[in-house]
């Protein structure tokens, strides 16, 4: 592999450089360097800030970087300085002015585009979410009905023909069963009850863990009250009313004589 000297890679870099942008072409015709070789060292030059356009292009053909990179390099000089530069590099100051316009202008439409695509994603995130919310109020909507028709077309099968004081236990059953599938349809409790004619409390009374509880209003306990009278003091009290001074006399009037 052949190697160069440093002040050969300079001054071949330099002939790339404005003024002289001369085209790679031309300089491996003129020093036997391959096209390859002088593209890496090109590359390497702009990698470092140096505007090495090259191919022979006008400073307004240059690429944006080779642009940007003269604006660096002059933006401390001042306006001897800047004129000096531009004599080198076969530009005019003019140019040297509108790049950098160019560059803030760039920069600051850069800036205003990240805001503006900012609020943009803002509103199509409150616009998606209020249609998520809507569609899924839709869905929840749509579900329910389609549970409580079907409930309502059951309902007739769990009461059966006529209506009755006292719900038999299978229909209890029943009933909790066809409202707990309403529900996991997609129905509410409340709404799939008054299908059914019931209060939420009812169906929560009937509910239990594993069994549906049967009817006890027939068969309840029903404690005696704390201040029931004993049979003896029950016997007294009708023997006192069956008296003979008592006998034609309601209780009303018996009660104030004692």
């Amino acid at each position: 592999m052949t190697r160069y000297s440093e002040e050969l890679k300079a001054s071949v870099i330099q002939r790339m450089m404005p003024p002289n942008n001369v085209p790679i072409a031309k300089l491996v015709r003129d020093t036997g360097i391959s096209d390859a070789t002088l593209y890496t060292w090109r590359k390497k030059a702009r990698a470092k800030g140096v505007p090495v356009p090259g191919d022979g292009q006008n400073p307004e053909q240059w690429r944006s970087e080779d642009k940007f990179a003269a604006v660096l390099e002059t933006a401390t000089l001042n306006e001897t300085e800047l004129s000096e530069y531009c004599r080198k590099k076969g530009l005019f100051p003019e140019q040297i002015a509108q790049w950098k316009q160019a560059c803030l202008t760039a920069n600051a439409e850069a800036v205003e585009q990240r805001k503006q695509l900012a609020e943009e994603r803002k509103e199509d995130k409150k616009k998606i979410k209020v249609l998520e919310r809507e569609l899924n109020r839709k869905d929840k909507a749509l579900a329910e009905t389609a549970a409580l028709l079907v409930l309502a077309k059951k309902a007739r099968a769990v009461w059966g023909e006529g209506e009755e004081d006292l719900i038999s236990h299978p229909d209890r059953k029943n009933a909790v069963a066809l409202i707990q599938q309403a529900q996991d349809a997609g129905a509410r409790q409340s709404a799939a009850c008054e299908i059914l004619g019931l209060s939420e409390r009812t169906y929560q009374r009937w509910k239990r863990e594993v069994n549906v509880a049967t009817d006890q209003r027939k068969t309840a306990e029903r404690p005696a009250p704390a201040n029931q009278l004993t049979e003896a003091e029950c016997q007294a009290i009708l023997d006192v009313c069956n008296e003979s001074r008592f006998q034609s006399l309601p209780p009303s009037q018996i009660v104030p004589t004692f």
